[in-house]
């Protein structure tokens, strides 16, 4: 009987072990989804449009940038960290990136023409943006650093305010390459460029769900602008606001139960929540002047497992292990044998002792 126990402390402390390091390996990407950190906007309060953040129920807004000149276009890192904006304090549009609070405010392009709406991809490596550095506005992409810019999209046409889809593989803006403004999506290395709206009105604003499945937009289809969602192939486009008054700019929170935007019931633009279906507006701004929705930040990304990867081109399938998840692995394995031998050899002692 004693020999049948022998391993048992072992094995208990191999089970606690290895369930603290299955919730460890659970995906919890931020933005795909997270919990809701705060909540990025633009406001002229200050005699100029400068970039704010806030608590999600209007609270504690602060000026992050402090400049004297025009901030905008503010979008968070997946992981809630940095942020990344378009500023004319040199001249005309370039794309700056700074913290969460504000400091290391660090110009990342340097052209004599506009750079505008710069989003981050999931994996943190790139930055898409529009341009019209080549005539009209296209979007390109970019190194983190502001290396390796290259053009994602070539047309007569304007194509503005790409969005990144949550699991990297999708790229949403808006063209005019059909004579109005429709959404379309890429993938992302700019192949694939699918108009998902094909409608006779202007649609514009395109803002993925967390788990890529949906895109909330702005419409005026219905006589004036209201906020709409449709599946990320473009089907069951469907209206929730129906209001009085211009609605505009939705972004959608990192749990993908609400949605943040703009609107003009109350005579200027303030912003306001409501869920994802449309009910419980609420207003979480109140000024005089005007404020606009940039972007909810994400929080607690996950330690050790790294956001999915982009869709590579045909020529380079994605091959081998994921370097941080089999670390992951190896931690878990090591741990377990470890606790297994360490307990093992303490049940031998107190064995012994008990002979002697």
């Amino acid at each position: 009987m004693a020999k049948a126990n022998k391993y048992k402390p072992g094995i208990i402390f191999a089970t606690i072990v290895l369930f603290i390091f299955v919730d460890y390996l659970q995906p919890a990407y931020a933005v795909f989804p997270g919990d809701n950190g705060k909540i990025l906007f633009n406001s002229d309060r200050d005699g100029n449009s400068e970039i704010y953040s806030m608590n999600a129920d209007g609270s504690g807004q602060t000026n992050l940038t402090n400049n004297v000149t025009v901030d905008q276009d503010g979008d968070w890192t997946f992981d809630g960290n940095k942020i990344a904006f378009s500023t004319n304090r040199d001249g005309n549009y370039e794309i700056y990136t700074m913290n969460a609070d504000g400091s290391n405010q660090t110009r990342i392009t340097n052209n004599a023409s506009g750079d505008y709406k710069p989003v981050w991809s999931p994996d943190g490596t790139k930055i898409a943006f529009a341009s019209n550095r080549d005539g009209s506005l296209e979007i390109y992409s970019m190194n983190v650093d502001g290396t390796g810019q290259t053009r994602l999209t070539n047309n007569a046409a304007n194509d503005y305010t790409p969005r990144w889809s949550p699991d990297g593989t999708k790229i949403a803006f808006w063209s005019i390459r059909d004579g109005n403004k429709e959404i379309y999506s890429m993938n992302a290395n700019g192949s694939g460029q699918t108009n998902l709206t094909l409608n006779l009105a202007d649609d514009n604003s395109p803002d993925w769900s967390p788990d890529s499945t949906k895109i909330a937009f702005n419409s005026n289809r219905d006589g004036q602008w209201e906020i709409y969602t449709m599946n990320a192939n473009g089907s069951s486009q469907t209206r929730i606001t129906n209001i009085a008054g211009t609605n505009l700019y939705p972004v959608w929170s990192p749990d993908g139960t609400k949605i943040v935007f703009n609107s003009w019931r109350d005579g200027n633009s303030e912003i306001y929540s409501m869920n994802a279906d449309g009910s419980g507006q609420t207003r979480i701004t109140n000024n005089s002047v005007t404020d606009y929705v940039m972007d909810w930040q994400p929080l607690k990304p996950l330690i050790g497992i790294t956001p999915p990867a982009q869709t590579l081109p045909a020529e380079l399938p994605k091959t081998g292990p994921n370097l941080p998840t089999t670390l992951a692995i190896i931690q878990l394995l090591l741990a377990v044998t470890s606790g297994i031998i360490t307990m093992s050899i303490l049940w031998a002692i107190r064995a012994r002792i008990r002979q002697l």
